[in-house]
């Protein structure tokens, strides 16, 4: 048995860690007591908080890994967002329009209300992947996000559950996905007319 502890200071934020069995449950008690007799507050009261925030936490473990804050914050507050259709074929020119190597089908232009939906799928689709990942990269989808004069670009392969990512060209650290956002991702292409790539290559 795992169990988390959920500690509290004066003037300071809660903090956790994880022990496991009898000694975590033991631990778990005498902190809250320790903690409770220095606040001067009921014991009962502070139990049922750090019951609160443990099933809070656990909840948010159960959700899986979510996408990089920094990469969401990007995502969440671009100042303009594109959503691309890519050939998963790495081009053997460099003739524009490319896409960090591959040729781009088509590009759009995303409403505010398509962003949630792409932004949402996309996350439930990180955090939906338990550490599968295929030996190949064909990208059929990216998105290219622009705040202020800093671009950040996804280069995203649902068949191989692999998302690169840059910022400003420079490769940073990528992702994990699942298949699970694709079906959002082509439908709002199709409805801007945009041609996808067919999924048999």
């Amino acid at each position: 048995m795992r169990v988390v502890i959920v500690t509290f200071e004066r003037g300071a934020a809660m903090s956790r860690q994880t022990v496991h069995g009898v000694v975590g449950t033991v631990a778990m008690i005498i902190l809250i007591a320790l903690t409770c007799a220095q606040l001067q507050q009921s014991p009962m009261i502070r139990l049922r908080e750090a019951v609160a925030e443990l099933k809070a936490y656990q909840a948010e473990l159960r959700r899986g890994t979510p996408i990089p804050r920094r990469l969401w914050d990007a995502l969440d507050h671009a100042d303009r967002y594109e959503l691309l259709s890519l050939d998963p074929d790495v081009s053997d020119t460099d003739e524009p329009p490319l896409f960090h190597h591959f040729h781009i089908l088509g590009r759009t232009d995303v409403t505010d209300a398509d962003r949630r939906r792409l932004n949402n799928a996309l996350d439930a689709g990180v955090r939906g992947n338990s550490g599968a990942v295929a030996a190949c990269f064909q990208p059929r989808h990216g998105i290219r996000v622009t705040t202020g004069e800093t671009t950040t670009d996804f280069v995203i392969c649902f068949h191989c559950l692999h998302i690169s990512v840059y910022r400003d060209d420079e490769r940073l650290e990528g992702m994990l996905t699942t298949e699970s956002p694709e079906p959002t991702f082509d439908a709002i292409l199709q409805q801007h007319n945009v041609a996808l790539s067919p999924k048999s290559r």
